[in-house]
C-alpha cells in the first residue's frame, strides 16, 4: 500500500473508531444510567465519517461500513431520520442528502434493517415536500453504498404511490413547538 493511501486509511479507521466508542458510551450511560450525553462530539465524527464516505473510493466506503460498530449503525440510521425533520423544518435538499449518505453508510447492517427502510421513507417524503427529485437523490445514494442495499436505496422511490405514504410506515406529519416533525 503506497504511504498517501496508508495514512487515509489511519485517518478515517480513527475516525471510525471515535464514532464507535462515542455511540456505545450514549448508549451505555443512557440504558444503564438514564444519562443523556453532550451529543455535539458524536454529531461532529458522525459527520467527519460521513464525509469520508462520500470523499472516499469503494475500498474506503467498504472499511467503513465493515468497520461500524452496532451503536454507531444505530447512530447512523437516527441521524438519517434526524435530517428528514431538519430538512423540511430548514427547506435543505442538503440534509435529504446527508440523511441519505448516513443510511448508504451503514448499508441497512443496524440493529433492525427495518429502522433503516422507515428512514428512507421519511427522507422520500422530505424530499418531495422540498420539491426535490427524489429519483436522483436517492440514486446519488444508492451509488455509494456497498452492499445490495443499494438496490433498496436505489428502488424506493419507484414503488406505487401508495406504498410511498407515510402511514404506511407507520408514521405522519406533526407540528410541535420546535416545528415540523414526524411521529
Amino acid at each position: 500500500m503506497d504511504p498517501d493511501r496508508e495514512i487515509e486509511s489511519m485517518r478515517v479507521d480513527e475516525a471510525v473508531d471515535r464514532l464507535n466508542r462515542l455511540s456505545a458510551e450514549r448508549r451505555e450511560a443512557f440504558n444503564n444510567r438514564g444519562v443523556i450525553l453532550d451529543p455535539a462530539p458524536q454529531e461532529e465524527v458522525t459527520e467527519r465519517v460521513l464525509k469520508d464516505f462520500k470523499d472516499g473510493d469503494l475500498a474506503i466506503r467498504s472499511r467503513i461500513t465493515s468497520r461500524l460498530n452496532r451503536f454507531a449503525k444505530d447512530n447512523l440510521v437516527g441521524y438519517a431520520g434526524e435530517m428528514a425533520v431538519l430538512a423540511v423544518r430548514r427547506q435543505s435538499s442538503v440534509l435529504v442528502s446527508e440523511g441519505l449518505t448516513a443510511l448508504a453508510t451503514e448499508a441497512g447492517t443496524g440493529s433492525d434493517w427495518r429502522d433503516s427502510m422507515v428512514r428512507l421513507a421519511l427522507l422520500y417524503h422530505s424530499a418531495v415536500k422540498l420539491g426535490i427529485d427524489a429519483q436522483s437523490a436517492f440514486e446519488q445514494a444508492a451509488a455509494l453504498t456497498v452492499n445490495d442495499f443499494a438496490e433498496a436505496i436505489r428502488q424506493f422511490p419507484l414503488r406505487p404511490p401508495e406504498k410511498l405514504d407515510l402511514e404506511v410506515w407507520g408514521r405522519k406529519e406533526v407540528m410541535t413547538k420546535d416545528g415540523f416533525d414526524y411521529r
